[in-house]
């Protein structure tokens, strides 16, 4: 099985950003996105103070590079009361659409590394896992329900999300993380 690099990443701090409140939880787990626009525009988006949006991560849609916004140890602003306990990574592009399959693999590279850093699983937390015990690893953003900002995104059906989620468990067997990549504070 191929497996897949990090792609160059490029820092650009985001006004849209804060402490994490209740630092003491930690971060329980990494949520996908897609920003249901094209990368020129969700850059606007996030750099702009008045949407009071923005995400740790963006992948360009072809996978070739990402932009970090917001340092992993701060709290992007991308699923409502979740923002504090999840790291927010998020793939260009809509979710009614096709994704590239390369970067799809470059993105659940993506989610495996910070899973790995935050000493989290490779578990997909589904709808009704999200505030229990058992919510701990990765989900997509639709799973967060109202409380997230009841969004639809990432993937609109389940053989889609079963796919990805199955790319970063085989990435995160894989292992061979880099030591770094992007700023935590």
């Amino acid at each position: 099985m191929k497996h897949y690099s990090l792609p160059p990443l490029e820092i650009r701090m985001s006004p849209n950003q804060s402490k994490r409140q209740h630092p003491e939880l930690g971060v329980q787990m990494i949520a996908v996105h897609d920003p249901e626009g094209f990368w020129d525009g969700t850059i606007s988006t996030i750099m702009n103070p008045a949407t009071e949006v923005s995400y740790h991560c963006f992948l360009k849609a072809d996978g070739s590079k990402a932009i970090q916004f917001v340092p992993w140890n701060r709290k992007s602003w991308s699923c409502r009361i979740y923002n504090s306990v999840t790291e927010n990574l998020c793939l260009e592009g809509f979710y009614n659409k096709a994704y590239d399959d390369e970067a799809l693999h470059i993105f659940a590279r993506m989610v495996a590394f910070r899973l790995h850093k935050r000493g989290l699983p490779a578990t997909a937390v589904l709808p009704g896992m999200v505030s229990t015990p058992k919510g701990k690893g990765f989900t997509q953003h639709k799973f967060l329900g109202t409380l997230g900002g009841n969004h639809k995104d990432f993937v609109n059906t389940d053989a889609k999300w079963k796919a990805f989620a199955d790319m970063v468990k085989a990435e995160a067997k894989y292992g061979h993380f880099r030591k770094t990549w992007g700023r935590s504070n």
